[in-house]
């Protein structure tokens, strides 16, 4: 019975600190919920996904994942990526007509599609019920998964050889077999580590629950684990370091190209390079339809026919609308992108590139005061079979996060490789990296990389040469990265050993953000990140990474003082009985007594569940994580838990033999020994959660409480021998 309770309660703890942490995550999340463009009686706007039903029209854009099961209304033909429904990473183009289904991301093109499933009747949903466990079953073991397997085997190989030993030598001697049998199966139930799950659930739990008081959503709650591996993060410049937002620039906001262009031209002709009728996808679209009257100057003027959006995939690096005038029908086009792609479109670039040259001096002179400023040409022709002719450049200030420089601080001061990574050209990734004091010369080259400098892996199981990986360590930034870049990336670094995280809120970074350790999302992320994130940040700051870290590092610190404490009773239990057997026979002390010493089975239970009291008490004790990432080195360990085991072991082996030496009845004898292992093992808990002194770290109030009650029960059940 004592032993069922034992499994019961470390079962009941487990599931009642999991079950709080879900409740609370999920709570969180409801802030951060998938969102959808739908068009209600002719009006466009944004709500919450799960409030969608069967017949609305959403708008699909680029980058956006699909709200529900769907049907095509066209009129583009959407290329979608539906590897988080079936894996495969190849795209599939959908037609008009064509059904779309749940957690698909639009990768290029645009369309109207009608809903016809929600929630859990989607094809997603329904799936996701089919395989959750084989999926579970599948998934890959984590690194500290596969070091608390072997650490409980371990424990379970000696344990069995010692009580094997223990029983074989009872028997020899002519004991009882049915309580030479007990007697081992005991030994075998102390020295094995039952709680060892119980206290990795109960600190994973705490965990999940303290970064949710921070705003930070646990998709995954074995990331916690993996979080306090990680030595190297790839932080994604646009929409972490920088907010996913821009501003006109205070002092020019508009170049015009052309002689008589107006900045009112040059604006109305951005505007009609957007879905000016729909909510905006990006943070440019969104500050050019902020600062423009579109109802004053476009609606009821112009139509837009046809809108092809910038899109990476396809490598196009610009947008293009064809956009029909009302008064007489005729069509024209109008184009915005970066000058350097743009310009060569333009008919006009050899007269236009002196006024380019001059813009791109300012734009100088604002990167050295520490602006992040941008450019973005807009072109237009006259009729649809005309070349562009650049109209005028858009000046724009990248909104940096005023958290960003505080967060990299201290992720590096926690002993974490930041990488900034962005698809930006290299003149403004240095500009970021010393907008937000990012010092690239700090055991760095200094230089920005590229996508070539990356070491290509073939296979996810490659491993790196010693020159490639010391190539990554130098490399601390890195521009014109597209996303299957930052997915080398990722994988690199992964081949190199390395715990490796990503910080992106793109949807085409969904699969670097899956390959990585830990994935991480910003609250405003497309669908497709947040889906691939095993964290996301609900609060717009960068703080919570960082606390996330030094709460999975507390984890880990008492994940491993329990292993401490566990091998030094299991030396100090087992090294006990199979040397007092061999060494101190109570017979030559008192014929009456046995030839070899032995406890009550009833005490040994006794003395496991004081030992499994003491134990959940350290699941919340107070705990300093470790200054650098966390690495499992247990040779260390078991020296120093066999050590202090075998000293236990030894003294208590000398008071058995002193009070044998005493004379004292039998009954009593076995009284001070239980009552020596129940408090040696109670005061261990003291030295296994220290490095040097056990009093350089005040003990939680659990653990006291835990270690008072274990001390009075010893006294009361010794004092009342037998019991």
């Amino acid at each position: 019975m004592i032993l069922l309770g034992l499994v019961f309660g470390n079962a009941w703890v487990s599931h009642v600190e999991r079950e709080d942490a879900v409740r609370a995550s999920r709570e969180l999340a409801e802030l951060v919920d998938a969102r959808a463009t739908v068009t209600r009686s002719g009006t466009s706007r944004v709500v919450d996904a799960r409030f969608l039903v069967p017949g609305d029209i959403v708008t699909l854009t680029p980058g956006c994942a699909v709200p529900a099961d769907c049907v095509s209304c066209g009129p583009q033909t959407l290329v979608l990526d539906n590897s988080l429904i079936t894996g495969d990473r190849h795209t599939v183009d959908v037609a008009k007509g064509e059904p779309l289904f749940t957690r698909g991301v639009v990768k290029r093109g645009s369309a109207r599609a009608m809903v016809v499933r929600t929630g859990k009747h989607t094809f997603a949903g329904r799936a996701a019920r089919v395989m959750r466990a084989r999926d579970s079953s599948r998934k890959e073991m984590s690194a500290f998964d596969a070091n608390v397997s072997i650490v409980t085997r371990s424990f379970a190989v000696v344990g069995c050889a010692s009580s094997l030993s223990v029983f074989l030598y009872l028997i020899v001697g002519g004991k009882d077999f049915f309580r030479s049998l007990s007697f081992a199966v005991i030994l075998l139930i102390i020295s094995t580590p039952l709680a060892i799950r119980t206290i990795v659930h109960t600190t994973t739990s705490l965990g999940v629950r303290a970064l949710a008081k921070k705003s930070c959503i646990v998709a995954r709650a074995r990331v916690i684990e993996d979080l306090a591996l990680m030595n190297v993060l790839c932080v994604d410049k646009t929409g972490t370091l920088t907010k996913d937002a821009a501003k006109l620039s205070s002092i020019v906001p508009t170049v015009p190209l052309l002689e008589g262009v107006s900045e009112n031209d040059v604006m109305t002709a951005a505007a009609m390079g957007t879905r000016w009728k729909e909510p905006p996808t990006n943070a440019v679209d969104a500050m050019i339809l902020d600062a423009f009257d579109v109802a004053r100057h476009l609606e009821g003027k112009f139509e837009l026919v046809e809108h092809r959006p910038f899109d990476v995939s396809a490598k196009r690096k610009f947008s293009e609308s064809i956009i029909r005038r009302a008064n007489d029908g005729s069509t024209f086009r109008v184009m915005k992108g970066p000058i350097d792609v743009a310009l060569e479109k333009c008919v006009n670039r050899e007269s236009a590139q002196a006024i380019v040259d001059d813009a791109l001096e300012q734009l100088q002179s604002r990167a050295a005061a520490g602006v992040i400023s941008r450019a973005l040409l807009v072109a237009c022709s006259k009729t649809h079979d005309d070349s562009y002719v650049g109209l005028g450049l858009i000046m724009y200030d990248d909104v940096r996060r005023k958290d960003a420089h505080e967060m990299l601080h201290a992720m590096q001061s926690l002993g974490v490789d930041v990488k900034i990574v962005t698809s930006d050209v290299a003149r403004v990734a240095r500009v970021a990296c010393d907008k937000i004091g990012f010092d690239l010369s700090e055991n760095s080259d200094g230089i920005i990389h590229t996508p070539s400098d990356v070491p290509y892996v073939p296979l996810r199981a490659s491993v790196l040469s010693p020159a490639h990986c010391d190539k990554l360590d130098r490399m601390k930034a890195y521009a014109e990265m597209l996303p299957e870049d930052k997915h080398a990336l990722v994988k690199a670094h992964r081949a190199k050993g390395d715990i490796v995280g990503l910080v992106s809120d793109g949807a085409s970074d969904s699969a670097a953000l899956q390959l990585a350790h830990v994935g991480v999302s910003m609250n405003n992320a497309s669908d497709a990140a947040r889906c691939a994130s095993d964290i996301i940040l609900a609060a717009p700051s960068l703080a919570a990474l960082a606390h996330a870290v030094l709460s999975a590092r507390v984890m880990f610190a008492r994940v491993r003082e329990y292993i401490v404490f566990r091998a030094t009773c299991t030396a100090h239990v087992l090294g006990f009985f199979v040397f007092g057997a061999l060494v101190v026979s109570p017979k030559s002390f008192d014929v009456s007594a046995p030839d070899t010493f032995t406890l009550p089975v009833i005490a040994l239970c006794v003395n496991a569940a004081l030992n499994d009291v003491v134990v959940i008490g350290t699941a919340y004790d107070h705990t300093s994580p470790s200054r650098l990432p966390e690495r499992w080195n247990l040779l260390p360990h078991v020296f120093v838990s066999a050590a202090s085991g075998f000293t236990a072991c030894f003294t208590t082996l000398a008071l058995l033999r002193v009070a044998l030496s005493a004379r004292l009845p039998y009954g009593e004898v076995q009284t001070c020994v239980f009552l020596k292992l129940t408090l040696t093992d109670a005061m261990t808990v003291f030295s296994a959660r220290a490095h040097k002194s056990f009093l350089e770290r005040r003990p939680g109030g659990l653990v006291l409480a835990a270690f008072a009650t274990s001390l009075t029960m010893s006294c009361l059940l010794s004092a009342n021998w037998p019991f």
